[in-house]
């Protein structure tokens, strides 16, 4: 295998670790941003900041809307915006109506931490992970999308079990 490091036996195994290998690459990734924002005075962790970017753009929503936007599960919403309301940057109020719904917004805080944000931390986030995945060949989110839709389409333990046996 071209550009594939000899001593790499999870890249050795080529699409049986697939999942390892985007695992491991996540971790990377995450470490990595984590140190970013972290130079930047955030005491966010990564994974926050897709909840920032949505609330940024659309506005105050139910913790359901998070959800299905992020594609994340409801748990993992839930434990993301308590955290940001731990560190100041959304707030968390119950429905008139119906105290089991949820509305999440910005706090002042988070508006002017986003919007720092939006000028230096984002723009060069996304530079530095266009410049990783550009000599690749193909358009990699391109790819991972289709990946994704495919998955959305049928599981993948759907897709073994389609498999004839040898």
């Amino acid at each position: 295998m071209q550009g594939v490091d000899e001593n790499d036996f999870m890249a050795e195994l080529g699409p049986l670790a697939l999942g390892s290998r985007l695992k491991r690459l996540a971790d990377r990734l995450y470490r990595d941003a984590s140190a970013a924002l972290e130079a930047d005075g955030r005491a966010m962790a990564p994974n926050h900041v897709p909840v920032l970017a949505c609330l940024a753009r659309f506005g105050e929503q139910r913790v359901t809307d998070l959800t299905r936007r992020l594609g994340v599960s409801q748990p993992g919403v839930t434990r993301m915006v308590l955290a940001l309301s731990g560190l100041g940057l959304v707030r968390v109020d119950k429905a008139a109506g119906d105290q089991r719904q949820s509305f999440v917004r910005l706090t002042d805080e988070g508006e002017r931490q986003v919007a720092e944000m939006q000028i230096g931390n984002w723009p060069r986030v996304a530079a530095a992970a266009r410049a990783l995945y550009a000599g690749g060949g193909g358009d990699f989110l391109q790819q991972l999308g289709h990946v994704e839709a495919a998955l959305d389409q049928q599981s993948l333990a759907a897709r073994i079990a389609d498999m004839p046996a040898d």
